[in-house]
């Protein structure tokens, strides 16, 4: 079904016409959307309008250009961090945003680890599915929690500093036509009082307005993982071999840099995802890494260890919250030739899971101390 655009009004007057009031949103398919019954419950002015499916802020940028500059489409991250909280942070779809520096932004203290946070805790935070987040879903974030359960909301000056903002209200097939006016109304009104912080531009994007070409929809992470991919490519010839670089790096640099790597015989792709044959040139400078590092950290005392690259489903659970960011892509193993095991293993993500058990066992006294290993 296609969504017509619906424009409710500032104040619960009634309209000249009947398609101009609130109540009057009957060619808009989603009449029980929460957000847009909070919009119309605080008489907030905003209009609502169907387009393509789009699950990435690219992908509504190519796929649903918006009027001039002044419209901006919603770039939407939501971020975990075990000691200080949650984070939604919203921002203009050129920006950029460095989790690493945004503690520092926000004013954290202490060590900040900035995650994002799997659905589960985003459906259980927000109500919303990942693709359809925006601003609008705080008002259906719980406001009496504590500052470790609660969702801060992180809003981008570019992003406000636009005329209208178009953002998603819980699905991906829609999305609200707002001011930041109205938005800052919106959330004074809900009791959400946002962060609002200034990112940078992205190197190397075009500008988000009508006026750019569409770009086509960002290619699966399969694909990207691959050196020589047809979609990704430029066009070449049946039959002729790319043995120079196809994309320059101000372009695009994944594309580049998968290019030189894979062009200059350091690596080869492999048939599993995220390995990689490491070819002798690459090797040849991992060793001499390894023999400049080597001297260096014996003249400290270091020693070398190594410790195996499984780890029991017992010894990860109980580093949980360490290994939470990497939980979605960890590998088990389940089967021992024609039979399963009696307790899956994982290949551990991290060293931690695996070293600091052993150091527990090794260390018993002071006398135990300095231990340097590397």
């Amino acid at each position: 079904a296609t969504l017509a655009p619906v424009k409710t009004p500032a104040t619960e007057a009634p309209a000249p016409a009947p398609a101009a009031t609130a109540a009057s949103s009957s060619t808009f398919e989603d009449k029980d959307n929460a957000i847009l019954k909070k919009l119309q419950e605080h008489s907030i002015e905003y209009e609502v309008y169907g387009h393509t499916l789009c699950i990435t802020a690219e992908e509504l940028v190519s796929n649903v250009p918006v009027p001039d500059a002044t419209h901006s489409h919603t770039k939407n991250l939501f971020l975990r961090d075990k000691k200080h909280g949650h984070f939604l942070v919203t921002v203009h779809p050129d920006s950029h945003v460095n989790t690493k520096e945004l503690g520092n932004q926000l004013g954290l203290k202490g060590k900040t680890n900035l995650r994002m946070a799997d659905a589960a805790i985003l459906d259980a935070k927000l109500h919303v599915k990942p693709g359809s987040v925006g601003p609008l879903c705080m008002a259906l974030a719980d406001l009496s929690l504590d500052d470790k359960e609660r969702v801060t909301l992180v809003l981008d000056q570019a992003l406000l500093d636009c005329a209208v903002i178009h953002t998603h209200p819980l699905r991906n097939d829609a999305s609200v036509k707002i001011t930041p006016d109205q938005l800052k109304a919106f959330l004074s009104k809900i009791g959400v009082e946002p962060v609002v912080l200034e990112f940078g531009k992205a190197s190397g994007k075009a500008p988000a307005g009508g006026g750019a070409k569409p770009k086509p929809a960002a290619a699966p992470k399969k694909q990207q993982e691959g050196a020589i991919v047809e979609s990704n490519k430029k066009s070449n010839k049946k039959g002729e071999t790319l043995l120079a670089l196809q994309w320059k790096k101000s372009e695009n640099f994944p594309m580049w840099y998968s290019d030189v790597i894979v062009l200059s015989e350091m690596i080869s792709y492999y048939d599993i995802s995220g390995c990689y044959i490491l070819r002798p040139w690459s090797y040849k400078m991992w060793e001499l890494v390894q023999n400049w590092f080597n001297i260096q950290i014996e003249k400290l005392g270091v020693e070398n260890a190594y410790f195996p690259m499984f780890v029991s489903k017992d010894r990860l659970e109980k580093e949980k919250d360490h290994v939470e960011g990497f939980a979605p892509e960890v590998a088990w193993v389940t089967k021992s030739g024609d039979g399963d095991l009696a307790k899956p293993i994982a290949v551990r993500p991290t060293s931690e899971t695996i070293m600091y058990p052993a150091y527990s066992d090794w260390i018993k006294s002071h006398r135990d101390l300095p231990l340097k290993l590397n």
